[in-house]
C-alpha cells in the first residue's frame, strides 16, 4: 500500500500552474489625486518669510557700508592723547580795539610811532579837523617804553579848531587827548584857554625809534628812565624830539638840534 507524501499533497498546487502576482510593482507607490492649493495660513507664512530676508538683508548691506567707511583700525585704535590747552592770553587794555591791543601785547617794548595811527583814528571822530598838538612817553629805557611799569603811558593831543560858545554858555573843548597805559586806553577833552595854538605839527619822518637810536648814540644813558616829547618848537616852527632834559633832535631828519 503506498503511503502519501508528507505535507499532504492533495493540497499542493501544481508546480506549473502560474502564481498570482499583483498588477503593480512591489515598490510603486500608489497614484495620488490632484494637489489641494495652499490655504490662506501658509500663503501668510511665506509672506513673513520673505519679508524677514529682506530685512536681514538690508540689515547686512548697511553694515557693510558703515565698515568700508569706517575702517576697523581707526574703530579700534586708541584715542591719541589730547594736547595741552594753550596758555591764557594776557588781557588787553580796558577799550582797547583790536588792533591796538595787538601793539600793546609786549607792554614793555611799545613804540609811539606805530600808535599813532590809532590815536589819530579817535581824535578824527571827535573831530574831523583835529591835528596833533603833542605826544609824550615815559618811562623810556633802551629807546622803547615800558608801560608795565606804574607810570607808564603814552598820551597823544590834538586840536581842534576854536570855537566861540554862545553867551552864557561854556566853551567848547578844543583839545582832544588818547592816552595809553598798561590797565586801559582813555579819552579827554577839555578847552585849552588859549585863542592861538602853537601852529601846526606835522607827523615826524624822524620816527621814535630811530630818535632814540640818535639820542642813545650821541651819549643819552639807555638804562636810565626818560620822558620823551615831540612837540612844537616855537622858536626854529618846526617839530622836535625832546629827549630827557639835555637832547633835542629834528623831528624830520633826526639830527641832534641841542645837546648839554
Amino acid at each position: 500500500m503506498t503511503e502519501p507524501e508528507a505535507g499532504g499533497g492533495k493540497n499542493r498546487p501544481d508546480a506549473g500552474a502560474p502564481l498570482d502576482v499583483p498588477k503593480h510593482g512591489l515598490f510603486d507607490l500608489p497614484a495620488r489625486g490632484p494637489a489641494e492649493p495652499p490655504g490662506p495660513g501658509r500663503v501668510e507664512v511665506h509672506r513673513l518669510a520673505w519679508i524677514g530676508v529682506a530685512v536681514v538683508a538690508i540689515v547686512l548691506v548697511g553694515l557693510a557700508l558703515v565698515a568700508k567707511k569706517t575702517p576697523t583700525e581707526s574703530i579700534l585704535a586708541a584715542p591719541s592723547a589730547s594736547a595741552p590747552p594753550p596758555a591764557p592770553e594776557r588781557p588787553g587794555p580796558a577799550n582797547a580795539t583790536a588792533a591796538e591791543a595787538e601793539l600793546l601785547r609786549d607792554l614793555d617794548g611799545v613804540d609811539p610811532s606805530d600808535l599813532y595811527a590809532k590815536a589819530n583814528l579817535r581824535a578824527l571822530a571827535w573831530d574831523r579837523n583835529a591835528q596833533l598838538l603833542s605826544l609824550m612817553a615815559r618811562p623810556v629805557v633802551g629807546g622803547k617804553v615800558k608801560l608795565s611799569s606804574q607810570e607808564g603811558e603814552i598820551a597823544y593831543t590834538f586840536r581842534g579848531p576854536r570855537r566861540v560858545a554862545p553867551t552864557g554858555r561854556p566853551e567848547p573843548a578844543d583839545q582832544y587827548t588818547v592816552t595809553f597805559n598798561a590797565k586801559a586806553v582813555s579819552t579827554s577833552a577839555e578847552n585849552s584857554g588859549s585863542a592861538a595854538g602853537p601852529g601846526r605839527l606835522d607827523e615826524p619822518t624822524c620816527v621814535f625809534r630811530e630818535a632814540m637810536k640818535m639820542a642813545i648814540a650821541s651819549g643819552v644813558a639807555n638804562e636810565i628812565p626818560l620822558e620823551v616829547r615831540y612837540e612844537m618848537d616855537r622858536t626854529q616852527q618846526r617839530g622836535v624830539w625832546r629827549v630827557g632834559d639835555d637832547r633835542i633832535l629834528d623831528g624830520r631828519t633826526c639830527a641832534i638840534v641841542t645837546q648839554r
